[in-house]
């Protein structure tokens, strides 16, 4: 079990696991933030030095500071925990958009990983399908496969306790 504690938890509720959104998943914002650090520099060498040189250096270091710091929020607020009672998924769309979806163990029903494409395959990361009488669908989640078994172990867990309550014996 995990040293986690978050807002909403029940009182004998542990964390299991907790998991993010990949960061292979910011892959155009990676990019951007590359673009906008090598972009100065080529400027630099064409125009040599002039004051529109340094305009353009600062604007780019403000995109890189904004851009990254997006980034860095959206990935560091997306996460998907397993806890002994529920699966949770705390969805950070975007700044001001956040969205919580949970399912406890009691009702799920099925649990899938899906791995679909070449750079999903490669860096291990896709999407999790939790089915109660809902689907609850967590996407872009590092090791899919882990999430999914750590799901199933869960809930053996879950089941093997409703199944065998502990008894008070009393003196």
């Amino acid at each position: 079990m995990l040293d986690i504690h978050f807002e909403g938890q029940k009182e004998s509720e542990e964390v299991v696991a907790l998991f993010h959104r990949s960061v292979w998943s910011y892959f155009r914002s990676f990019l951007l933030l590359v673009i906008l650090i090598v972009l100065p520099f080529i400027f630099q060498l064409l125009f040599h030095y002039s004051p529109a040189t340094n305009v353009f250096i600062i604007v780019a270091l403000f995109g890189v500071l904004i851009i990254g710091g997006r980034t860095w929020f959206l990935w560091s607020n997306n996460i998907f925990l397993v806890t002994n009672i529920r699966v949770i998924a705390l969805v950070q769309e975007a700044i001001f958009k956040r969205k919580f979806r949970e399912a406890y163990l009691d009702d799920v029903c099925q649990v899938e990983a899906v791995v679909n494409g070449l750079s999903r395959s490669i860096f291990n990361y896709g999407e999790v399908l939790v089915q109660t009488e809902a689907e609850m669908w967590l996407n872009c989640i590092e090791r899919p496969y882990e999430a999914k078994q750590t799901i199933f172990e869960a809930l053996e867990v879950r089941k093997r306790h409703k199944n065998h309550p502990i008894h008070l014996i009393e003196d």
